[in-house]
């Protein structure tokens, strides 16, 4: 693994992290919804660029923005 390829492991690590801890500090149902799908985003682009995802060779399923 060359020096970029290690940089860039250590970037979609962090991205995971922030995933895992994004929270919405608000009782309201649209932020709640919005937090969850910048946390899905989030994993979709990880999984997408580590081509991670398990079994699919379409890859994972891109998660659509959410509606009321």
């Amino acid at each position: 693994m060359d020096q970029s390829e290690a940089q860039l492991r250590r970037c979609l690590v962090d991205l995971c992290k922030i995933a895992a801890d994004l929270n919405c500090p608000s009782d309201d149902d649209t932020d709640r919804a919005r937090t969850e799908g910048y946390r899905d985003g989030i994993r979709f682009a990880v999984a997408f660029i580590e081509g991670s995802w398990p079994g699919d060779l379409a890859g994972p399923e891109m998660p659509l923005p959410r509606h009321e």
